[in-house]
């Protein structure tokens, strides 16, 4: 009888023991799964950010790519206005060689 006794405690310490790193090993567990849980809502927060970054970006080249065409309305009427000046320009020297000419003309047929 003392020899069942002594291998049913020793099978009841080997239980223990079995239990007891059953749990160690559920404890690491768990807190391997809250590193991860911690890791992925980082990661959830990080995304986040960048999707409201991105958004905040994609409104700033909105407005970016609409003042462009406001400068390239601008441009290509200022563009217009120089041609305009540069063709009055060039009608009032032909007006100018005119006028010196008839001048010289006048001179000359006064002298």
């Amino acid at each position: 009888q003392a020899a069942s006794e002594a291998a049913s405690a020793g099978w009841e310490a080997a239980n223990a023991a079995a239990i007891a790193d059953h749990d160690a090993t559920a404890d690491l567990f768990g807190m391997e799964l809250a590193t991860v849980e911690a890791s992925i809502f980082s990661t959830a927060t990080q995304l986040a950010h960048e999707r409201e970054r991105a958004f905040t970006l994609g409104e700033d080249l909105k407005a970016a790519q609409a003042h462009a065409a406001t400068v390239g309305e601008q441009l290509e009427l200022v563009t217009a206005h120089v041609g305009q000046l540069e063709e009055t320009t060039a009608a009032l020297r032909g007006d100018l060689c005119f006028e010196r000419e008839a001048m010289a003309m006048a001179e000359g047929v006064a002298q």
